[in-house]
């Protein structure tokens, strides 16, 4: 039981950093269209 809480909070969390690395990615990609 613990494993497996462990592999969805460990899923969760690079569902997280993946998110935020597209963010990161679609802001620079408009401002590199604004200039």
């Amino acid at each position: 039981m613990d494993s497996a809480v462990n592999t969805i909070v460990g899923q969760s969390l690079v569902m997280q950093q993946a998110q935020a690395a597209q963010q990161v990615q679609l802001e620079v990609y408009k401002e590199a269209l604004d200039m």
